[in-house]
């Protein structure tokens, strides 16, 4: 076969002190890829709602299994939950762009609502300010983990900022509580 050929081509340069031939004539070596396959999952939908900060019941139970992952039941109760992430502690009004009137911010406590297929599985707990985007808190559903929606959090955030910029100049902080 190819590997007897090229063996008696390295025999024969090596005894005759010819040199050896070119790289195309001796056939590559075979390197097995060990690339791992991948299975093949159902695409998803990710969403992503702004929303007044109010209580839902929906957004309670998975405030509460977040809690109850992190060791922290205490802190999953009704009251704790409607007291530090529910309340309007901002005066909700609109912020008007000096570059074009017609545009406004609505500025006030919100629910980043994260959402795959429509199920709540991410709740970002911001307050908008004329300067920009306060982020007060973050609780994912905890089977999620591998997901960083954490991290994702984060980054929506700067870009929620950075798409406000343009047209709101001082609009361009956030800010981590």
């Amino acid at each position: 076969g190819n590997e007897d050929d090229s063996q008696n081509l390295l025999q024969i340069a090596s005894q005759t002190k010819l040199p050896l031939p070119a790289k195309d004539i001796l056939p590559e070596p075979q390197i097995q890829s060990k690339q791992p396959t991948h299975q093949s999952y159902p695409k998803k939908k990710f969403t992503l709602d702004l929303v007044k900060a109010t209580f839902t019941e929906e957004a309670f139970t998975l405030y509460r299994r977040s809690c109850e992952a992190s060791n922290e039941p205490d802190k999953g109760k009704r009251g704790t939950f409607i007291d530090n992430y529910c309340q309007q502690n901002i005066v909700s009004r609109e912020l008007i762009s000096p570059i074009d009137p017609l545009c406004t911010i609505r500025l006030g406590c919100f629910h980043m609502n994260y959402r795959i297929d429509g199920v709540l599985v991410g709740v970002g707990v911001v307050d908008v300010v004329p300067r920009g985007i306060s982020s007060v808190y973050f609780f994912c559903e905890p089977e999620l983990g591998p997901l960083e929606l954490d991290l994702i959090s984060g980054i929506t955030e700067l870009e929620f900022v950075a798409s406000k910029t343009p047209l709101f100049p001082t609009f361009r902080y956030c800010y981590e509580e």
